[in-house]
């Protein structure tokens, strides 16, 4: 990101800006707005907030929180959250959980269809997700084809339940990874508690244990520090 969106977004606010005042001025005076100017305001109008919605856009991803792939949160943003989240666990005394899902054999994917269609499958799986969630819980791409899962004021149980319903919608789904073309893919996840007794770091530890019990066990299955 450079000094040139801003710059453009400056020239465009004072474009905007004085077309506003010039048909405001025409209406106070009791004339009329021709097709014209009306046309020439929207059009400036839409290119200031397809602008601005860009400068948003490199500005967020600038700061390090936003995985610019996927649109969710990364993984120092999931690392940040939790860190707020173990200082209310330890305030409030509830059990949380972490969890991580893993693309199961992804490098096949990669390496027999493409980096782009890859790409693609995250893409899919990352709105899946986040689609899937309750509006309290977070997900988080961690790297390569890791997504990272907070389910807050849930215990272990109810986190088993959950993703084993994420599991099978992910296993049941049909990702589209070029025109016409579809491929299907399943998920093993790894999950462990967080309480005031552990800390988040441990319990994401405690979480990748689980997940390489998933892969070890078969992959496509749900392992929790509880198994």
């Amino acid at each position: 990101m450079d000094d040139s969106s801003f710059q453009k977004i400056n020239t465009l606010h004072e474009q905007l800006h004085l077309k506003a005042c010039y048909l405001v001025s025409n209406l106070n005076k009791k004339q009329s707005i021709s097709a014209t100017d009306y046309t020439e305001f929207t059009e400036i109008q839409f290119k200031f907030f397809k602008s601005l919605s860009s400068l948003i856009k490199e500005c967020t991803e600038a700061l390090g929180i936003i995985d610019s792939l996927t649109n969710l949160p990364n993984k120092r943003s999931f690392q940040q959250i939790l860190l707020q989240e173990e200082n209310r666990i330890k305030r409030h005394n509830f059990t949380s959980v972490i969890a991580i899902a893993d693309i199961d054999n992804f490098k096949e994917v990669n390496d027999t269809k493409g980096l782009i269609a890859g790409d693609l499958l995250l893409i899919q799986l990352a709105e899946l997700l986040k689609n899937s969630l309750r509006n309290f819980d977070t997900v988080a791409r961690y790297s390569g084809d890791k997504f990272l899962l907070y389910l807050p004021e849930t215990d272990i149980v109810s986190a088993e339940v959950i993703l084993e319903r994420f599991r099978q919608s992910i296993e049941n789904t049909k990702f589209e990874i070029a025109a016409d073309t579809y491929s299907r893919i399943t998920c093993s996840f790894g999950l462990s508690h967080i309480d005031t007794d552990i800390t988040s770091s441990e319990s994401l530890s405690n979480a990748f244990t689980s997940l390489n019990s998933a892969k070890v066990s078969g992959k496509n299955t749900v392992a929790s520090s509880n198994n």
